[in-house]
């Protein structure tokens, strides 16, 4: 397969939660990713890792537990918190070779110019009016989450002033308290 189309820090971060055993992937432990953008490379190491004979519809499709929530085995969860981007091309991922013809079918000018209305209602932004109700049960998930991890740690994210209510919501003494809190600061 062809990784040059992943950003290779996902690959390296997934294999560095694994277990080095043969067969089936197994994490060292429970990991619970909250994120905030549009996580395309997250979920195709994820795949390649868990699953990777498996189309990526399909392995989005089995690893559904609600909106903008997914499980994989009870040994990672994935919440995503600010929206999301995604595009019935996607359904075409078997492999990072489909995953290269996806890239240049869909950002392609021309296709986006004579296709943009068959994905336009599956970009969705947190700040929405439509999606602050999926966003209250993505929140108390991520609430969630948090109070159960023993470690916090935050990776590129601004805390932009947007965000900053549903930010104080789960970054506060009340979830914090007695945790480990690791920020990695974004520039």
């Amino acid at each position: 397969m062809k990784q040059a189309n992943i950003d290779k820090r996902y690959d390296a971060l997934i294999a560095g939660l694994l277990q080095p055993t043969e067969g089936k992937a197994k994490t060292y432990c429970k990991v619970n990713f909250i994120t905030w953008n549009y996580d395309l490379n997250l979920f195709c190491s994820l795949k390649n890792y868990f699953n990777p004979s498996n189309y990526f519809e399909e392995f989005k499709r089995d690893i559904t537990v609600g909106e903008n929530h997914w499980n994989i085995d009870d040994q990672i969860n994935v919440i995503n918190m600010n929206g999301f981007f995604y595009s019935t091309f996607f359904d075409k991922i078997k492999n990072l070779l489909d995953n290269e013809y996806l890239f240049h079918d869909i950002f392609d000018k021309t296709h986006l110019k004579n296709k943009y209305q068959i994905d336009s209602e599956k970009i969705k932004f947190a700040w929405e009016n439509k999606f602050i109700g999926q966003t209250n049960s993505v929140i108390s998930a991520a609430i969630d989450v948090i109070r159960k991890s023993k470690t916090i740690v935050v990776i590129g994210y601004t805390f932009p002033l947007y965000n900053r209510l549903v930010d104080l919501d789960y970054f506060n003494e009340s979830t914090l308290y007695g945790k480990t809190l690791v920020i990695q600061d974004p520039r």
